[in-house]
């Protein structure tokens, strides 16, 4: 037997995930000897994408007068196109004056991708709002996928208020005290803090000196309350206080007693 004319097969493509089953060769070129190309294991996977070797077998369509050939085939493995997922998990999405930044997971085919398969980038992810974040594939890990979106949305941190100065703990003032001043702070920092009158008229609001100030006016107890309104990164927040009016204190001189 001799050897027949054969052209080594070249432009040989596969897809990351492909067998070597679905790499099929193009018609022999003229002058070669009539046969036929197969792979010596069709069931193997092509692997990951790059340039990859594989053993094939040349079977003449004469085999009484040519001998079978076997030749190492060049294959140019290639990511794989396909649709990319993206799930957003874990972490708290609460403002906090820094960056937010969610796990990331990107699922394609059903798998799940090793990091170094995408980068991510994130925008907005600061202040209360919808943040975004994108993922691109780096062009490893054997797919190749259009850069894909997904949002989650920052909610606004609490801001608690709470009383300061003398009406810490549900005070009491005396009927002939002067202006007691208001004061409340809020945790998150905000100073805009309104006073007002929830309940009772046994004191009023008025203004001294250019600052809110708690004036009793009878016996008797009145809540105050404290408002914050918030900002764009912090919810509304209040809190209330009951302030008792009391009668002035009444000590007997010495050797006499008081009545009632």
């Amino acid at each position: 037997k001799q050897d027949p004319r054969v052209t080594t097969p070249s432009g040989l493509t596969a897809s990351y995930g492909d067998t070597l089953s679905s790499v099929k060769f193009g018609p022999l070129p003229a002058g070669d000897t009539p046969g036929t190309w197969s792979w010596s294991d069709p069931s193997r996977s092509v692997g990951e994408p790059g340039t990859r070797t594989f053993a094939a077998v040349f079977t003449p369509n004469d085999t009484s007068a040519y001998r079978v050939i076997n030749r190492d085939l060049t294959v140019t493995v290639s990511p794989k196109r396909t649709t990319a997922n993206v799930n957003l998990t874990g972490g708290s999405t609460t403002y906090t004056g820094h960056s937010i930044e969610p796990d990331v997971e990107v699922i394609v085919d059903g798998a799940v991708l090793p990091p170094s398969a995408y980068t991510v980038s994130f925008r907005d992810n600061v202040n209360a709002g919808t943040a975004t974040v994108e993922v691109a594939p780096t062009g490893s890990g054997g797919y190749s996928f259009e850069p894909v979106t997904a949002t989650f949305v920052i909610s606004k941190a609490p801001a608690r208020v709470t009383f300061g100065g003398s009406l810490t703990g549900n005070p009491t003032i005396g009927i002939n005290d002067g202006p007691v001043a208001l004061s409340a702070s809020c945790e998150s920092g905000i100073t805009n803090i309104d006073f007002s009158i929830e309940s009772g008229d046994a004191a009023t609001i008025i203004t001294s000196a250019g600052a809110p100030c708690l004036k009793a006016q009878k016996l008797g107890s009145v809540v105050v309350r404290a408002a914050s309104a918030g900002d764009a990164n912090h919810e509304g927040s209040s809190t209330t206080c009951t302030v008792t009016v009391k009668a002035p204190e009444f000590s007997a001189p010495e050797g006499t007693t008081a009545m009632p």
